[in-house]
């Protein structure tokens, strides 16, 4: 009864607002959530209804709580005779997982080097590079940001967005559906979609601000200094690029500049 009742409150909060902010993490969506408030509206946020890729981590149990949330808004959502307007971000997979990283970045040493006794692999320690590089590769859920539209937004919503066209080159899509009206944006082309925003949400003026800049983090200097030395190999990258979530929302020349900035390092 407790959990019935903290989802639809959950959806009250939802309908009271005028948007749902739908999208996995580290994808831009606290600037996004930032600037639309600072135009005067109410946005109800969320990366997880469920537990199916809440946990960050690999190997992390996941109980049957998640999915009875996500059945249950689900539900709710889909049975309100009030329009809402969802808007959800995407993001160079491999970009994203290393934003996310670096935000758990305390949590990611200390799973690595639970695995790794002293810190050492064939008497030589590790330097915090490679302690990273490990945490990154082998405690990190790497497949989050490719199925995360599968196990959340499409299960919730009801819509199987990898389904509709994308435009790749202009960076979004606006799907309609029963009670729903959906817009997806690419982050990497947010900055240009300021107009797409205001008339999506029937703004009379919009303006992206910045909100949590990886600048602005403790770890800035060594997450800016770690992307210039990250060697991810030719199977990673391929894995990563090759998906159908990146197929899906960048074109054959964004996924190859993505690939080619990694592949520099090496």
């Amino acid at each position: 009864m407790f959990r019935f009742r903290h989802q639809f409150n959950f959806l009250r909060s939802i309908l009271k607002a005028d948007l749902l902010l739908y999208t996995m993490g580290k994808t831009g969506s606290n600037s996004l959530s930032y600037s639309l408030e600072e135009e005067g509206l109410t946005v109800a946020s969320k990366h997880y209804f469920g537990g199916d890729q809440q946990h960050f981590f690999n190997n992390e149990k996941k109980g049957r709580g998640g999915k009875i949330n996500k059945f249950i808004i689900r539900t709710l959502l889909n049975t309100t005779n009030q329009r809402v307007k969802v808007i959800t971000l995407v993001r160079d997979p491999v970009a994203r997982n290393l934003s996310m990283t670096f935000f758990a970045l305390d949590k990611v040493i200390y799973k690595t080097l639970q695995r790794i006794p002293n810190g050492q692999r064939d008497g030589e320690i590790l330097s915090l590079d490679e302690i990273i590089t490990e945490g990154f590769m082998n405690t990190i859920n790497q497949e989050g940001p490719l199925n995360w539209f599968e196990k959340e937004f499409d299960y919730v919503l009801k819509v199987d967005a990898l389904q509709h066209p994308f435009d790749k080159e202009k960076g979004y899509t606006i799907i309609q559906k029963e009670n729903l009206d959906l817009l997806i944006l690419k982050l990497e082309k947010l900055s240009d979609l300021e107009e797409v925003i205001k008339s999506f949400l029937n703004l009379r003026s919009f303006k992206l601000l910045t909100a949590n800049s990886g600048s602005k983090y403790w770890y800035s200097d060594l997450y800016k200094d770690f992307k210039n030395h990250f060697k991810p190999s030719e199977d990673y990258l391929d894995k990563m690029y090759t998906s159908k979530f990146a197929t899906h929302f960048y074109s054959a020349t964004e996924l190859e500049n993505f690939q080619s900035r990694w592949r520099k390092n090496n």
